[in-house]
């Protein structure tokens, strides 16, 4: 997808994975860089086969996302925990929130086998 378009989304939930017209061109999609060295090294007139693999890598990202959105449950408290994996974040930031977060989600679920005892005992 363009990135000025995902960057139009406050929640990345509500983004079309199926709006077209926000794709990447099909030689932008990332196949890895093993792949790409691979297909920089095939002859011209394989374009068209080149194509047809970059076309089911971009309908397979298309379809993950869609399947990921339809399975998860993003709303639940617990996905708050991944803000902490933001890199624009300091490490003292994330560490703050991370432990107030684990604080939280003791108190609203049931944790067993888990000790939190240092989210208890933390008074940040």
């Amino acid at each position: 997808m363009n990135l000025s378009y995902i960057r139009t989304f406050s929640n990345i939930l509500e983004l079309d994975e199926k709006n077209e017209p926000q794709y990447l061109p099909l030689r932008q999609v990332y196949l890895g860089m093993e792949a790409h060295d691979s297909m920089a090294l095939l002859s011209c007139d394989k374009q068209t086969e080149l194509d047809l693999v970059y076309r089911a890598a971009r309908d397979f990202y298309v379809e993950a996302i869609a399947q990921i959105k339809a399975r998860f449950k993003f709303e639940d408290p617990i996905f708050e925990f991944t803000k902490v994996l933001d890199p624009k974040d300091t490490k003292a930031d994330r560490l703050v929130r991370a432990l107030h977060t684990l604080r939280e989600a003791k108190q609203n679920r049931s944790f067993t086998n888990c000790d939190l005892k240092y989210c208890e005992d933390y008074k940040g």
